[in-house]
C-alpha cells in the first residue's frame, strides 16, 4: 500500500473513473493534481503516475498520447529508492509495460503502426519485472490483446452485389453522355475490331449498355480505408428485379 499522500489521491481520482465512471470528474482532479505538483517539473513519480492516469480519461487520442509520453519520459527519471520509499509494489522496470503499452495502443489509434508495433515490442521485452499477480495477469493480457491488433492480416477477397433501380427519364441524355466519353477514351481503335464511329453508333442504340457503362463502381468504395477494388463488372437489365436480388430469396434446395 502505498505510503505517499499525492499517490494515494490520485489514486482516488483513478477510482472516480474506473470504479465510479466519473472521467470528467476524475480529469479534473487530476488537472487540480497536476497543478499541485508542479507539472512536468515536479517529482518524477508523481508525474509519471499522474501522466499515465491523465492519459485514460482523455476523449482525443492526441492528448492521450501526450500524456502517455509524458508519463514515460518521467519514467525515466525514476530511481529504485524513490518508488520503494513511496510504498509501490513494483520496481522501476515493472512500470514500463504497461507505459509502453498505452503508447502502443495510441499509436494504433493514429494508424502509426510501426511505432505501435515497436513499443507493443518493448512492453513485451520487460514483463519479466511484472510480478505474478492480478495486476501483472493485466498487463500481460492487455499485451495480448494488442497483438492480435496488431498482427498483419491476410487479405480477403470479397464479392459485394448491389442491385439499383433507376428510371430514366432521359435516354438519349444518357446516351449522348456515353458517346461523348467514349470519343474522349483514349482507345488504338486501329487494334479494335470496331472503329470510332461504329461503336459510337452502337452505343447510342443501346440505352442498356449506355447506361451500365457509365456507372463508376470503383466510386462505391470511395472514403472506406484499406480496400481496394477490381474486376468490376457492371450491366442494366429492364423491367423488374431478378428474383435472387429481391427480399427474401433463397436458392432452391
Amino acid at each position: 500500500m502505498t505510503t505517499d499522500s499525492t499517490l494515494a489521491r490520485i489514486g482516488h481520482a483513478v477510482a472516480l473513473h474506473h470504479s465510479q465512471g466519473r472521467p470528467a470528474a476524475a480529469r479534473q482532479l487530476f488537472a487540480q493534481l497536476w497543478d499541485e505538483i508542479g507539472g512536468e517539473r515536479g517529482d518524477p513519480l508523481h508525474v509519471c503516475v499522474l501522466a499515465h492516469s491523465m492519459a485514460d480519461v482523455q476523449d482525443d487520442v492526441h492528448q492521450e498520447l501526450l500524456w502517455d509520453r509524458r508519463a514515460l519520459a518521467a519514467a525515466a527519471l525514476l530511481t529504485e529508492d524513490r518508488v520503494a520509499a513511496a510504498g509501490v509494489p513494483l520496481s522501476v522496470a515493472g512500470l514500463y509495460p504497461s507505459l509502453h503499452l498505452n503508447l502502443a495502443d495510441c499509436y494504433r489509434k493514429l494508424d502509426d503502426l510501426d511505432r505501435a508495433r515497436e513499443h507493443l515490442r518493448l512492453a513485451e521485452a520487460g514483463i519479466g519485472a511484472l510480478g505474478d499477480d492480478a495486476y501483472g495477469q493485466l498487463i500481460k493480457d492487455g499485451l495480448d490483446r494488442l497483438a492480435q491488433l496488431l498482427r498483419p492480416s491476410q487479405p480477403l477477397t470479397v464479392q459485394i452485389y448491389c442491385r439499383l433501380t433507376v428510371t430514366v427519364h432521359r435516354p438519349e441524355a444518357v446516351t449522348d453522355l456515353a458517346v461523348r466519353q467514349l470519343r474522349d477514351a483514349d482507345i488504338d481503335w486501329s487494334a479494335e475490331e470496331d472503329d470510332l464511329e461504329t461503336a459510337a453508333g452502337e452505343l447510342r442504340a443501346d440505352l442498356l449498355n449506355s447506361l451500365a457503362g457509365l456507372v463508376e463502381p470503383d466510386r462505391l468504395l470511395d472514403g472506406i480505408p484499406g480496400v481496394t477494388a477490381e474486376d468490376a463488372r457492371v450491366w442494366a437489365e429492364p423491367g423488374d428485379p431478378h428474383p435472387r436480388f429481391q427480399p427474401g430469396f433463397r436458392d432452391p434446395d
